[in-house]
């Protein structure tokens, strides 16, 4: 069948393909590696808009990645992060600017 495809009004253009052959990658997986042995770091698709869109013009290594691990309340009815959650968040963030070089 035919499929017409068309960009709708107020969308925005598909954003630049960060490398994963580039040492910002290697980093961020080693980094998530650090905090959680267990999990595989690999690029995905991320679907809907999320605020990468604003660091595109500072850089084409934007990954569109979060440290959170726990869904439980993500995007639904009284939205919410647990406060463990929050802290590993924020102590993963920490680390991964401070020790980048």
């Amino acid at each position: 069948p035919d499929i017409e495809i068309t960009l709708r009004q107020g969308s925005s253009a598909t954003a630049q393909i960060a490398k994963v052959n580039d040492k910002t990658f290697d980093y961020l997986q080693k980094t998530i590696s650090a905090f959680q042995e267990d999990i595989i770091v690999t690029p995905y698709l991320v679907l809907g808009a999320t605020d990468s869109r604003f660091f595109g013009d500072l850089t084409t290594q934007v990954f569109r990645f979060t440290p959170f691990t726990d869904p439980e309340g993500f995007h639904g009815v009284n939205e919410r992060i647990k406060v463990t959650e929050f802290k590993k968040g924020i102590m993963f963030y920490y680390h991964f600017i401070k020790d980048y070089n």
